[in-house]
């Protein structure tokens, strides 16, 4: 039976789902720092065959491991003395293969890299900012690929580009997991910020961006692209000169989620089918203009899982206000820490 896997604190927690009610059980997991010592798991992402992750053990460099659950099937997949892995890499499933963010060595950048889920089949598909550092010139920039989301085939990035002049921005790339299938399909080196630290997510026929940058009216709001059509503003959601700034963007049954302040609310929950009209406010989950902040979100049967940062639990929705609520506490409510749940996976 699938289920829930997060860590909380340097916990390991299965959370077993059903109907509206959840209970969490603590997971005894092969342990891969010794003495007890805490590896400080960062991201968790599940695929088909393996779960991979992201830990330090003994405090030191982080490497990407996989398992099967079992002791012998526990593999370390990068070495952290000659590969650098972020702790909270962007990592997608695709075709079979993992793509993730990574340096396969300390003079290279953040790029472009899959896994089979072996040592011989963790590569970098393409160096894609081979820029030099300018404060370190004999290290490269990197491009620090990320936001990745799979349409039509192909697996969609953001990755960060650097001109003659030294200028750096954020662009949209596409991969079918190949260098020679890896190719940037925008420039938007003419709306100065727009889509510097843009998320993007596959919705119907075209993709979400979100800007999170500051210039400009229509900055930091939510844009779609049509493949071969171009770009354009979903909704001005919030007006003025201050950005709504839309992120955590994840589908669901066609419509997608996300959060944003429209200047009244706060940071809030939202969705939308892609039009103006249908973008919304899903719940205003701490009423007023304080807002809520959310970590991460993933879909798991049907429904959207996040966690908020404001108590640090885990919630639940359906797309609905009243099927919008916290469903569970990994911490008792008599201890004054919150749970820290992070690398929310299935």
């Amino acid at each position: 039976m699938k289920l829930l896997l997060f860590a909380a604190y340097v916990t390991f927690f299965f959370l077993n789902i059903g109907g509206n009610q959840a209970n969490a059980d603590k997971l005894e997991m092969i342990s891969i720092a010794p003495d007890e010592t805490s590896s400080d798991p960062g991201v968790i992402y599940a695929t088909k065959k393996y779960l991979f992750f992201t830990a330090a053990p003994m405090g030191g460099k982080y490497a990407l491991y996989r398992t099967d659950g079992t002791e012998g099937g526990t593999i370390t997949l990068t070495n952290p003395n000659t590969v650098d892995i972020h702790k909270g890499a962007s990592m997608i499933e695709y075709n079979d293969v993992l793509l993730f963010q990574g340096a396969i060595n300390y003079l290279s950048g953040y790029e472009l890299c899959k896994t089979d889920g072996t040592i011989e089949g963790t590569v970098r598909i393409k160096n894609i900012n081979t820029s030099p550092d300018p404060i370190n010139p004999a290290f490269e920039r990197g491009s620090y690929p990320g936001s990745f989301a799979i349409f039509n085939n192909f697996a969609y990035f953001v990755a960060t580009i650097t001109d003659n002049a030294g200028d750096s921005y954020r662009e949209l790339f596409r991969t079918d997991g190949t260098e020679e299938g890896t190719t940037k399909i925008t420039d938007l080196r003419g709306l100065p910020g727009r889509f510097r630290r843009p998320y993007i997510t596959g919705l119907n026929f075209f993709i979400l961006f979100a800007s999170s940058s500051y210039i400009g009216e229509y900055d930091g709001e939510l844009y779609q692209y049509v493949p071969n059509l171009g770009y354009a503003m979903v909704k001005n959601i919030r007006p003025g000169p201050e950005p709504a700034i839309p992120s955590n963007l994840i589908t669901l049954n066609g419509k997608t989620y996300f959060n944003a302040d429209d200047g009244v609310h706060g940071r809030e929950f939202w969705k939308t089918d892609g039009t103006e009209l249908g973008t919304q406010m899903v719940k205003d989950i701490t009423p007023g203009s304080e807002g809520t902040s959310f970590n991460e979100v993933i879909v798991y049967n049907d429904l959207l899982f996040f966690t908020v940062r404001d108590d640090d639990e885990l919630w639940r929705s359906d797309g609905t206000a009243e099927g919008t609520y916290r469903i569970a506490r990994t911490v008792p409510s008599y201890y004054t820490v919150s749970s820290n749940i992070n690398g929310l996976t299935i």
